[in-house]
């Protein structure tokens, strides 16, 4: 966690306080939600619905976080109805502030997330529908793909793949109890074998 708080029962209880307040929504019960790779998640139970909650206490990911929102409103108001709808706050804004994270609410969607071959093809065609969301008045960054582009990407992959032969080198000379100062005379050597 990215916060010193404890999540327990007070914490839940606060959590669901502060959602009453933000969001309107009166909630039964919270539970952990094991879904997402960064943040809190949590279901969360009202007597008419079910909603996910995502909290982002990270640094590093708050921004991130909060700039793609705005994208998944902009997909979910294009007919993509396999990713969880933004629940707005009653300031109608899609992301709030909760103990120094950020906190989203979506409508809840059942299942779990299975990623195995035999849901690729279904996957797939889940993507191919995102494609088909008209960019237009929504920033939204593009590639050209040009020759350049694939030789950018080609040296880029060269230089990882030499960097992991040297990385493989260097693990060689200290088990050799080669000294640092000897280990470019070592790659050199190796590198005419």
């Amino acid at each position: 966690m990215y916060s010193k708080v404890t999540r327990n029962e007070d914490y839940k209880h606060h959590l669901r306080d502060f959602i009453k307040r933000e969001y309107g929504i009166e909630s039964i019960s919270i539970e952990a939600a094991k879904r997402g790779f960064y943040g809190e998640t949590w279901k969360l139970i009202s007597s008419a619905n079910a909603y996910f909650l995502k909290v982002v206490y990270a640094p590093e990911h708050k921004p991130f976080y909060e700039r793609s929102l705005p994208a998944v409103q902009h997909l979910c108001d294009h007919g993509i109805d396999f990713v969880g709808r933004i629940v707005k706050t009653m300031s109608n804004n899609l992301y709030s502030k909760f103990d120094n994270a950020t906190v989203a609410v979506f409508d809840w969607i059942d299942g779990e997330n299975m990623q195995t071959e035999i849901t690729k093809i279904q996957e797939y065609k889940m993507l191919a529908r995102v494609y088909t969301v008209p960019t237009s008045g929504f920033p939204v960054m593009s590639e050209c793909f040009t020759n350049k582009d694939a030789n950018d990407f080609l040296s880029v992959g060269a230089y990882l793949k030499i960097g992991r032969y040297c990385l493989c080198l260097k693990r060689i000379a200290l088990k050799l109890s080669i000294e640092p100062r000897d280990w470019m005379s070592f790659q050199k050597y190796a590198g005419m074998i």
